[in-house]
């Protein structure tokens, strides 16, 4: 009877493995579905499970949440198809995938971005700390619907805007929830936005983009970008933050990466979602999918020029989590320089540790992909050859880095 016993749970075991997931776009097991954050406000969630052959169980690797930037762009578009996901934007299946080795939950945050969705219209986020606090809610009813993670290490990675978000985030969720959250992973980091309008015209001058003349212009322009902040006309300044990227791009300068030429995925990613993605996964042809949300963006505009610095503060004296930022050396938005430059102005109990520390090379097969400085809890890593999309530009490095981030933890 003990020995009947013995092979039910075995079985069982194997059946809650293999249960976990669901057939959807791409190959491997995988979820989704929408997590009521808020009173009518859903957002929803692509889950794919690791297809490492090596595990026994999804629990026996770490999980990772992408947030995407903008605010409005959809991680469960450019986040999984355009840079980590199995699948990428031709439907074909991309080597790098984090999937290989990791669980990776996309998230469309904020409301009423990709998939995600809000009854009243009325009540969209317009401020970071709501931001974290609806994400905290999401992982709640994340870990009541899948147990398995519950005591899965974890760690946050955001890009551009979304690790504005995720620097808050895991503030919020390292106090409110019992997770086993690790670290907070800030991909070309928008946390101190003067500082990266401040850069622009320095970096496009110095590498003989633009002359003299317009180097000024630009200069001129983005000074009044610090003057409205000063003011705290914080709309007028994300307004005149677009002025300068319109001088910009009227050079052909692409501020994602200034060697690349400019290249727009929106109606790509739409096609996708709205078409074949949607059927896969059968949702409502009543969600209507955009891969950028100029409503979300609106309603942050108030708070979107507005810095970071002390919530990443808090993040280095306040926790014990690891800090990571990640700058791929061809972005122009949230250049290397400009986040060298607001790594110094923080003000924490590793700054003078950090600050002496060496820089060390990373090297992938004989190859320098970039370099990674580490002084107490906080780590920057540089990246060559990569512009904003560090994960899609140099997925050798970026895979390196993920094993620094996520194999000592294990």
């Amino acid at each position: 009877m003990s020995r009947a016993l013995s092979c039910i749970v075995f079985l069982l075991a194997i059946l809650v493995w293999i249960s976990h997931g669901r057939r959807g776009y791409g190959p491997g097991e995988q979820d989704w579905g929408h997590i009521e954050v808020r009173r009518g406000g859903y957002m929803f969630y692509w889950l794919f499970y690791t297809t490492d052959g090596n595990v026994s169980s999804c629990a026996d690797r770490p999980l990772i949440i992408w947030l995407q930037g903008g605010p409005g762009s959809a991680s469960t578009s450019y986040g999984n198809l355009g840079e980590v996901g199995p699948i990428d934007m031709d439907s074909q299946i991309r080597d790098s995938t984090w999937v290989k080795d990791f669980n990776v939950l996309f998230i469309d945050q904020p409301l009423g971005t990709g998939f995600s969705y809000l009854d009243n219209l009325t009540k969209f986020s317009e401020n970071n700390r709501e931001l974290g606090k609806d994400l905290a809610s999401f992982m709640n009813g994340f870990y009541s619907r899948h147990r398995e993670f519950q005591k899965v290490p974890l760690h946050i990675f955001g890009q551009s805007y979304g690790a504005k978000v995720a620097s808050e985030f895991a503030l919020q969720l390292q106090s409110e929830i019992n997770s086993r959250l690790m670290s907070v992973n800030l991909v070309s980091p928008w946390i101190s936005p003067l500082h990266s309008v401040m850069s622009w015209g320095r970096i496009l001058f110095t590498i003989g983009a633009i002359d003299d003349r317009l180097y000024s212009e630009i200069y001129v322009a983005a000074l009044e970008v610090g003057h409205l902040i000063k003011r705290n006309l914080w709309s007028d300044a994300t307004n005149q933050m677009f002025t300068v990227q319109r001088l910009i791009a009227a050079q052909g300068i692409d501020l994602y990466n200034f060697m690349e030429p400019t290249e727009n995925t929106e109606l790509r990613e739409n096609q996708l979602m709205n078409g074949p993605v949607r059927v896969a996964l059968n949702l409502s042809e009543s969600l209507q999918f955009e891969s950028f949300s100029n409503v979300v963006f609106e309603s942050l505009s108030y708070d979107f020029m507005k810095s970071a610095l002390n919530t990443v503060e808090q993040l280095l004296d306040g926790t014990s989590l690891k800090v990571n930022i990640i700058s791929g050396q061809l972005d122009l938005i949230c250049s290397t320089l400009s986040t060298v430059h607001w790594i110094k102005k923080l003000k924490w109990s590793g700054r003078n540790a950090y600050l002496s520390a060496p820089r060390e090379a990373i090297i992938v097969r004989d190859k320098i992909e970039g370099f990674q400085k580490t002084g107490g809890n906080l780590t920057m890593f540089w990246v060559k050859n990569a512009g904003h999309s560090v994960p899609l530009d140099n997925p050798r490095a970026m895979s390196e880095i993920l094993k620094t981030v996520t194999l000592q933890y294990n």
